[in-house]
């Protein structure tokens, strides 16, 4: 039941393109040699994940990133989603990285939309995300 669930997230993200920004590392789908979906990178496609227990969704999706020297320059950094077997699925973007067990949360693919919103860095490092 959890292989079909996990092929049914990778299918249903796989399915999502958009033309926009450029990519790292490009978009694409990588099959296992007995036919199932075993990565999905994608631009275009978000999970929300709620483990057991509790009460808030956890957003994986990918991120656009603004040069901060070039602010003219944009770039998608893709959400990699790899089927880790025995239900598990890992995710991971330029950010964050985790393999999550899809026995003990609920999931839902929704579309992505590349959108420019100011972070909350109390600290400036100069990563980009604020588009500053």
């Amino acid at each position: 039941m959890e292989e079909k669930k996990l092929q049914e997230i990778l299918q249903e993200i796989a399915g999502r393109t958009e033309e926009s920004y450029p990519c790292t590392p490009t978009p694409g789908i990588q099959f296992a040699p007995d036919g199932r979906i075993s990565e999905v990178i994608s631009k275009a496609g978000q999970i929300r994940i709620k483990k057991r227990g509790q009460s808030q969704w956890e957003i994986w999706a990918p991120t656009l990133y603004q040069s901060c020297m070039n602010p003219e320059q944009f770039c998608i950094y893709c959400l990699m989603i790899k089927d880790m077997g025995n239900g598990k699925l890992g995710l991971k973007t330029r950010y964050k990285e985790e393999t999550v067990d899809l026995r003990a949360c609920e999931t839902e693919v929704s579309p992505w939309i590349p959108q420019i919103h100011k972070s909350d860095c109390l600290h400036c490092t100069n990563c980009g995300k604020c588009s500053w």
